[in-house]
């Protein structure tokens, strides 16, 4: 039997779209408070209810010192005939609590009062106390400079660990919605539960390497990720007839060229497997020795070879893991159909990024798997060029492609695929985008003359219809 040439999204249709998209924002609505309970709320200092305390405590202090010194022994209220002068703990005291300013304060207070205690000759001090009166001041200057350097040291450590905690807290919400956009992704779209390692290992093969010297790395990642048990990749003529053999996986038997699922598969380029629901044929599972036959197409529709599946375990041979493997065949094919002649660095690029783009559009159209595309467009000059590089390593994952494109004005237009996305991971990624910005230049997108925008593939996109919408959604010519 022929899969259609476009089955059921396997996201389901519209209404299945509507309610990943529902649950993930449920699942945001759910998270964003307790992100911003987690948050620690802002301290709101009241600078002159604190000075004021300090202000009292330091001067109730100043005078408590020489007091108990009165109590103690009324002829020396400033220790001064005494072996150590108790009398310095009171600026030491303030100068390490209070700071500078506050301990000097004291030590002020107390000199004074000694002066006026020799002036009037009272209170003990029989001479003039000029070397108490320099040790008070120099102790409280010295303490009161070491509280303050402390001071200034904590509330900078504080400071740069609330910023910590903010962005930790900003990275972890980023990177649960995208997790969770992932999963949900999966979860409704699961073909295998590791299609994205699967590409992966696609993407690490060497490129330009041809179909024959690919084949046998790509059969064992059929294995791997598709439980591929017993296969056969063969090439075939205009008419479906089988060329040769180029790799086979496990006792594979041989692959006639009248095999009728070989045949429809060539002629529909399209999936297709058993059982055949063709009313009319309820013949073709005996008459056919394969259980599935994938045509390896690249993006430019040429048909590279056709994979002739022969055995494969029961819990796999369902149609989301055949579609997986039509997906990750498709991709092979892109890899084998690389050109080999060396292009410009740009043009490279570009005719990759176009590549791994009408690549994601048939998967949109044949499978329903959602890709996004985005640009951010920088104006000539613009400080966000600077950082275009850890946009790219903040905000994108190892597999997902980008293209900088650069008019003769200057302005610069990047151009970011991601496959196997939705738009409400594209909303993520907008906010990544405009956090980095935020982050590295201390301005917003517009202020530092940029915009973002984001689509998601649809079945009728084009490359350039892709290109040219993104464009004009940025504003750039």
């Amino acid at each position: 039997m022929t899969d259609s040439g476009h089955p059921r999204s396997p996201l389901g249709d519209s209404h299945d779209t509507g309610r990943l998209t529902t649950v993930l924002q449920a699942q945001r609505a759910v998270y964003e408070p307790q992100v911003r309970e987690s948050r620690p709320a802002p301290t709101v200092s009241a600078p002159t209810s604190r000075s004021l305390r300090a202000w009292v405590e330091s001067i109730v202090l100043t005078l408590l010192f020489p007091a108990i010194g009165w109590l103690a022994d009324r002829a020396d209220p400033f220790f001064l005939k005494h072996s150590f002068p108790w009398i310095v703990f009171a600026p030491l005291l303030i100068g390490l609590r209070h700071g500078f300013a506050a301990g000097c304060t004291s030590a002020s207070v107390l000199g004074g009062l000694l002066v006026f205690a020799w002036r009037t000759q009272t209170l003990g001090a029989s001479a003039f106390p000029a070397e108490p009166f320099l040790g008070l001041l120099a102790l409280a200057m010295l303490t009161g400079q070491f509280s303050d350097l402390w001071r200034r040291d904590a509330r900078r450590l504080g400071a740069t660990l609330e910023l910590v905690n903010r962005r930790a807290t900003e990275f972890a919400r980023a990177h649960f919605l995208l997790e969770l956009s992932h999963d949900r992704l999966e979860e409704q779209n699961a073909r295998m539960p590791n299609l994205r390692d699967a590409l992966a290992q696609v993407d690490k093969l060497a490129p330009n390497a041809g179909l024959q010297a690919l084949a046998d790395p790509m059969m064992a990642i059929f294995a791997t990720h598709a439980m591929l048990e017993v296969g056969t990749l063969v090439r075939v003529d205009a008419q479906g007839g089988v060329s040769d053999v180029v790799a086979t996986l496990g006792r594979a038997g041989p692959v006639e060229s009248g095999d009728p699922l070989l045949r429809e598969a060539v002629r529909s380029r399209a999936l297709t497997y058993l059982p055949h629901g063709a009313p009319a044929e309820p013949l073709v599972a005996e008459q056919s020795r394969l259980l599935a036959a994938v045509p390896v197409i690249d993006s430019g529709g040429k048909l590279q070879a056709v994979l002739c599946v022969q055995a494969m375990p029961f819990v796999a041979f369902h149609k989301k893991n055949l579609e997986a493997l039509a997906i990750l065949a498709g991709h092979f094919a892109d890899l084998v159909a690389r050109p080999t002649a060396p292009f410009d660095p740009e043009r490279d690029r570009q005719v990759e990024f176009e590549t791994r783009l009408s690549r994601a559009l048939h998967d949109r159209r044949a499978f329903g798997v959602p890709s996004v595309v985005a640009a951010l467009s920088m104006s000539y000059g613009s400080a966000v060029t600077g950082i275009v590089d850890v946009i790219v390593a903040g905000s994108l994952r190892p597999r997902d492609a980008t293209y900088r494109r650069t008019d003769r004005m200057g302005n610069m237009t990047l151009f970011m695929l991601l496959p196997m996305i939705d738009e409400a991971a594209g909303r993520v990624l907008q906010d990544r985008v405009e956090g980095i910005v935020q982050r590295e230049l201390y301005r917003s997108l517009s202020q530092a003359g940029a915009t973002f925008a984001f689509c998601v593939v649809g079945t009728d996109d084009t490359p350039a219809g892709c290109t040219e919408r993104l464009l004009q959604a940025v504003g750039a010519p």
